[in-house]
């Protein structure tokens, strides 16, 4: 019998059935693997020996270069996508999608936010306007009520299971605090309502009595 013992993971190559098995000391193969090295024991002289292989140097250095460019390349498409998350405009819609993605960092109390940084919190995605930046604390959360001045909604609910696009088939659902858009619709405590202007940083929800700037719908187009 022509055995091959290779010594990376002891164990045994032997012919069967005209071509070679592979019998590893696991599993299944324990008992033959047993078989095989007692054999292999009492007629060493049909043992061969299979080394691992030992690259050249040429070839480490080869490896250790498309290594490096491999995760270069992963270091700078990371980069790149950070950078354009941080930077580009997104739909409300688009930036609950990122977040649940979660392609921006996650607030952490105690971090320290320049103004402009797009942060998510909870599911929302939400970005930073304070002039001063912010050092997150604890007890004031993006979410928190007062922290308009410092947190700007972005996206929409991510509870909510929809992408909307604003318009009265598919509104917004209203979140304090959010830009609200002019000629949008938005959905608030199971009604529906149409902006009649822009209002930044919103804090006057769509049912707020004798408020011109909503109109509520009860017709549907």
């Amino acid at each position: 019998m022509n055995i091959i013992k290779r010594t990376i993971d002891n164990s045994y190559v032997i012919e069967k059935n005209g071509m070679p098995y592979h019998v590893p000391n696991e599993g299944e193969f324990t008992a033959e693997w047993a078989e095989i090295n007692a054999y292999a024991e009492e007629r060493p002289d049909e043992v061969t020996l299979e080394e691992p292989y030992v690259p050249t140097e040429e070839e480490i250095a080869e490896a250790e270069k498309a290594q490096a460019k491999r995760e270069a390349d992963a270091l700078i498409a990371a980069k790149s996508r950070a950078n354009m998350v941080q930077t580009m405009s997104f739909t409300s819609a688009e930036f609950s999608l990122l977040a649940k993605a979660e392609l921006f960092p996650v607030w952490t109390a105690g971090e320290t936010y320049p103004q402009g940084r797009r942060i998510q919190h909870e599911g929302i995605v939400y970005e930073v306007v304070s002039a001063d930046g912010v050092t997150a604390q604890e007890h004031q959360p993006p979410s928190a009520e007062g922290m308009l001045a410092v947190y700007r909604p972005l996206s929409v609910d991510p509870e909510t299971g929809t992408e909307p696009d604003g318009t009265q088939d598919n509104p917004y659902i209203f979140i304090y605090g959010m830009d609200v858009e002019k000629d949008s619709y938005y959905s608030y405590n199971g009604k529906l309502y149409k902006a009649e202007t822009d209002m930044p940083a919103c804090v006057w929800p769509p049912d707020t009595e004798g408020l011109w700037q909503w109109t509520e719908v009860t017709e549907m187009a």
